[in-house]
């Protein structure tokens, strides 16, 4: 096991593979009375294009099916559910589904081999029956229905729709009423033979343990699981920097105040020199000084009661940046206008970006003292950057001035949706 120290911290990572090929990360806190695991699938609602082995065709599964592989995960054989198991345990599962990936999760302070036995056992096996199927198909189209009737779900995925035309990021995660009409039991068992796999999987255990014996557990709980091999192709997805629509309004008789999201998609390749932990270090820096909590822009905004809420994002793949700015206004339409005309602005200094800096790696110590959020970030990690990032502080220590105001300059502003969510009634 190898013991991954995090720089400028006391803190370490355990890592280390299973016997199956599982990855497995541990990080322990003593000072912790309970313990957090999430066994984390790199399969999420995106994925229903790929190839398994030799094939030349690559399968086409409905929208929605890593979601309802993961409601049937919860299935156990004899009609036993892993859900009523744990809560014997006296444990808090839970699970959700993204669209990058799929997280099983247990939240408890005691019987720790019981439970992560249990998590291992339900995750990597499958018990799917045609009952099974019609009975999670019913529960999920009554789920759907009601994000269809959700304004803020709307509002997500139209400006999803908006930013893009190919990437299926504007489908909806669990898939239309349509979709889940046609999940079949053979699409279910595909996807999960084709990823629930331990190379495509990884195991996060943070709290109260001993990483040791949580290594021994997991080897003697899948020493006798067999897992298929063959090689699987995602469909890679074309996607470039236009966008969909320039401007968009939905009305919903439920919105008391506006909200506006918009978002600004553009070339990674505007960033070049940069990776992706860094350009995001970055971008975010710029943005928190524009309209975070220093900015005087967004003081003035609040003061001026022209907004309730400002929040910024960014996203960043192999192809793309999206810049994504939220807000909630009585005044929409005036406050598209500044936020526009603050992006055409955006300024950065020396002392800020220190300054920001500084705060960055603040959060990040304080993080440790909370094990959901290190187990989170540890996620982030993985997935976004293929490993966890141990020197961290070097990366914000090289952050300077030249580079930000650089990456600043090249943030490419032409290709920008605005959606609006108000009430039909005005």
């Amino acid at each position: 096991m190898r013991e991954l120290k995090i720089e400028k911290t006391n803190e370490v990572v355990y890592y280390d593979v299973s016997d199956i090929g599982l990855p497995v990360y541990f990080w322990v806190n003593d000072r912790s009375s309970n313990f957090y695991m999430t066994l984390n699938v790199k399969c999420g609602s995106i994925d229903t294009e790929f190839k398994v082995g030799n094939s030349k065709k690559f399968a086409s599964l409905p929208n929605g099916t890593a979601h309802f592989l993961e409601h049937i995960k919860f299935n156990m054989a004899k009609g036993v559910s892993a859900f009523d198991k744990f809560v014997t345990l006296g444990t808090n599962p839970n699970a959700f589904t993204t669209f990058d990936y799929t997280c099983y999760m247990v939240y408890s302070s005691t019987k720790f081999k019981e439970n992560l036995q249990l998590l291992l056992d339900f995750v990597l096996n499958l018990y799917v029956t045609e009952e099974l199927i019609n009975k999670e198909r019913g529960i999920i189209s009554e789920e759907v229905k009601m994000g269809e009737d959700n304004a803020n779900s709307k509002f997500f995925y139209e400006t999803n729709r908006a930013i893009y035309k190919n990437d299926k990021r504007k489908y909806e995660i669990a898939g239309s009423v349509s979709d889940v009409a046609n999940i079949s039991k053979k699409d279910i068992e595909l996807l999960y033979n084709s990823f629930y796999r331990p190379e495509n999987m990884f195991l996060i255990i943070t709290g109260n343990f001993n990483p040791y014996e949580a290594m021994a557990l997991v080897n003697e709980a899948t020493k006798d699981m067999k897992f298929p091999t063959d090689k699987v192709t995602k469909k890679k997805i074309k996607e470039d920097e236009h966008i969909v629509l320039k401007e968009k309004v939905l009305q919903d008789k439920t919105v008391e105040i506006p909200k506006v999201n918009i978002a600004y998609k553009m070339k990674r390749s505007l960033f070049k020199d940069y990776k992706d932990e860094e350009l995001k270090a970055y971008l975010l820096a710029i943005l928190a000084y524009n309209f975070g909590a220093i900015s005087d822009f967004k003081e003035n905004l609040l003061k001026n009661e022209l907004v309730n809420y400002l929040s910024y994002s960014v996203d960043i793949n192999a192809d793309l940046v999206v810049i994504t700015l939220r807000s909630v206004s009585k005044y929409p339409k005036e406050i598209v206008k500044r936020l526009h005309k603050k992006m055409e602005d955006l300024t950065i200094t020396e002392s800020i970006l220190k300054t920001l800096i500084k705060s960055a790696w603040a959060d990040v110590i304080w993080a440790f003292d909370d094990i959901e959020m290190v187990n989170d970030n540890m996620q982030s990690e993985i997935l976004s950057y293929g490993d966890i990032l141990t020197k961290k502080y070097s990366i914000y220590k090289k952050l300077n001035i030249t580079d930000a105001t650089k990456i600043l300059k090249n943030i490419d502003l032409k290709n920008q949706a605005t959606v609006i969510l108000e009430n039909d009634a005005k």
